[in-house]
């Protein structure tokens, strides 16, 4: 049988500090995270890895996946700032118990990440939950799939691709809403139908309005240009019915991402455009992966 090697990943978080030491037990692996000082904190995450063979960079790679998983990803989204960790090479902490015969592999892989900002024992708590949620939910392994392009986008340092790898993940997730693969706008339609509340759509309208504005004036269309997706946001507008007015900037999205995906150049040579529509596509994937959750 393979043997069960017990690993200790160490991280430190630079630039951030952490309000208190604690240690949370999740599904099976031990995470722990303390302050440093006022400008640094650290963390360390046990877990096992059954296996002949010692590879520290298999280990390193679990830990980081189990980590972006249960807690860089779901905070992200729940709080809408970016978790980057830098790694240390992990430690295996039952050598001794696993006997001389173990081939070990020494490759090394390295990761360069940073953090800036404040967490709290409680922001790690409803991070960890969500996890959790996801673990259980029946569409769980698509939104956990949506988490990861949505980390993704993150890294993105041209305007187009942030809005690509933004609109993998809000399609990964809007397809759930879709089980009998209808398309792009039923499924949409059935997720702005659902979430988020009211309240939070007259939010995203008013806190993104220059980006609406944007698609407005866009001229957006069909691939046949026999519907005018601006003209019927712009339209929409002056109505009370704000659910059907983000439903609207979301098709209006959607051409943008028909055109960068089938039209070739048109908004790829438009970064100032793109930028506005990748925020606004942001705050709306959240709002409502938030809201299915629960958690607004």
């Amino acid at each position: 049988m393979p043997a069960s090697q017990a690993w200790r990943l160490e991280f430190e978080i630079p630039h951030m500090r952490f309000d208190a030491g604690t240690t949370f037990n999740v599904a099976g692996h031990q995470l722990s995270l303390a302050p440093v000082d006022a400008s640094k904190s650290k963390g360390y995450l046990r877990f096992t890895l059954d296996s002949d063979v010692v590879d520290a960079q298999k280990a390193k790679r679990l830990g980081i996946g189990w980590l972006q998983r249960n807690l860089i990803d779901t905070y992200m989204v729940v709080y809408g700032r970016d978790l980057r960790p830098r790694f240390s090479d992990p430690v295996l902490l039952n050598r001794s118990e696993l006997g001389p015969s173990l081939r070990t592999i020494n490759d090394r892989i390295d990761f360069t990440v940073h953090l800036l900002g404040l967490i709290t024992f409680g922001d790690v708590e409803k991070s960890l939950s969500v996890a959790r949620r996801l673990r259980q939910d029946a569409n769980g392994k698509a939104l956990q799939r949506s988490l990861r392009w949505f980390r993704k986008a993150s890294d993105s340092t041209e305007a187009v691709d942030e809005f690509v790898t933004l609109w993998v993940a809000f399609n990964a997730f809007y397809g759930t809403f879709d089980p009998n693969r209808r398309g792009d706008k039923t499924a949409i339609g059935n997720l702005i139908n659902a979430y988020p509340s009211t309240d939070k759509i007259r939010e995203i309208l008013t806190a993104d309005d220059v980006a609406v504005a944007a698609l407005v004036s866009r001229g957006l269309t069909d691939w046949r240009r026999r519907a005018n997706y601006s003209e019927q946001l712009n339209v929409s507008l002056g109505g009370q019915d704000a659910r059907t007015t983000l439903r609207k900037v979301c098709i209006c999205l959607l051409s943008v991402r028909n055109e960068i995906f089938h039209g070739g150049v048109k908004p790829t040579k438009d970064t100032a455009f793109l930028r506005k529509c990748a925020g606004l596509l942001r705050r709306i994937y959240r709002e409502c992966y938030c809201a299915y959750l629960g958690l607004t």
